[in-house]
């Protein structure tokens, strides 16, 4: 993991397109740990040829302290409602990330305005059949889960 600091890299980092963007806000956090933004993951092809997209979201996990990516599970309805097209519009516009590649990711804090850095992360290998889908390589986060401990003090230490 590579923090960005000279301004010329950020913005390069962030606005030509060479990496994907993610963000993980400070602000959102659940007692698992923070929720980043959604992206999708590209997992290959199906086996007749269609490209193979899973969805998937930015996370760090409390214990764990590192940046990787969870996939929600798939399930079949005979209903599409009104939230599944909300979803599936959401879907559609973020970012993909592919497997053994680098990424940019922004890390900010909504609730104090504060932008803590752009880091570049190389990921890991797919894993097509577990929930954690996707995993980054020496992507340490201890300093943001420790921040929102002493902040909002909504983990146990």
């Amino acid at each position: 993991m590579k923090k960005l600091t000279k301004l010329k890299d950020i913005a390069s980092a962030l606005n030509f397109g060479n990496y994907p963007v993610l963000s993980i806000d400070i602000a959102n956090w659940d007692e698992y740990g923070l929720v980043g933004s959604d992206c999708r993951i590209d997992m290959g092809k199906f086996s007749g040829g269609e490209k193979w997209y899973q969805e998937a979201t930015l996370r760090v996990f409390c214990d764990e302290k590192k940046l990787t990516f969870t996939s929600p599970g798939c399930c079949l309805s005979s209903t599409y409602s009104y939230l599944d097209f909300v979803k599936d519009v959401k879907i559609a516009s973020a970012p993909i990330v592919k497997p053994n590649s680098e990424i940019a990711v922004a890390v900010f804090d909504s609730k104090a305005k504060e932008g803590y850095g752009v880091y570049i992360v190389k990921t890991g290998a797919a894993n097509r059949f577990c929930s954690t889908s996707l995993s980054c390589i020496d992507a340490d986060m201890s300093e943001y889960i420790s921040m929102v401990q002493d902040r909002y003090h909504r983990y146990e230490k």
